[in-house]
């Protein structure tokens, strides 16, 4: 016969809170982070290495595309477990120009290479007119 204890609904019901509570502190912590970076990339410098705190967001920041031009910054490569891309690339006019920006999240400890090219979305084999390699080391915010 299969007798069921009184105590297992209300240990499994404890456990489930318990792992419910766990991912609503992940999703806060992943929603609000602790620190924030933003880092502007400038054509004469088209690779860069930043560092930022696990559990950090951070926005890069690239110069263009030519105002009125067809073309779009595309991100070529990225460690997405390492480095969440939080949103789309956005073009914006700023007062120097367009920029066209991007915000990350920094999931945990480690390293990621993002690569970013200019190119025209409409002709996917051509070769990009600019490009950017971004390396990214997420260290722990105690060190």
């Amino acid at each position: 016969m299969n007798r069921r204890r009184p105590f297992q609904i209300p240990v499994a019901c404890g456990i489930l809170a318990l792992v419910a509570a766990c991912l609503d502190q992940n999703e806060s912590d992943h929603n609000h982070p602790r620190y924030s970076h933003d880092y502007a990339l400038t054509p004469s410098h088209p690779s860069a290495a930043i560092a930022i705190e696990r559990g950090a967001a951070l926005r890069i920041i690239l110069p263009g595309p030519p105002a009125g031009s067809d073309y779009a910054w595309e991100i070529v490569s990225n460690n997405t477990h390492q480095l969440e891309q939080r949103t789309a690339l956005i073009v914006t006019q700023a007062p120097t120009g367009q920029t066209t920006s991007v915000g990350f999240y920094s999931l945990k400890l480690g390293k990621s290479i993002v690569r970013f090219v200019l190119v025209r979305p409409s002709d996917r084999d051509a070769i990009p007119k600019g490009h950017f390699e971004v390396t990214v080391v997420s260290k722990d915010p105690d060190d």
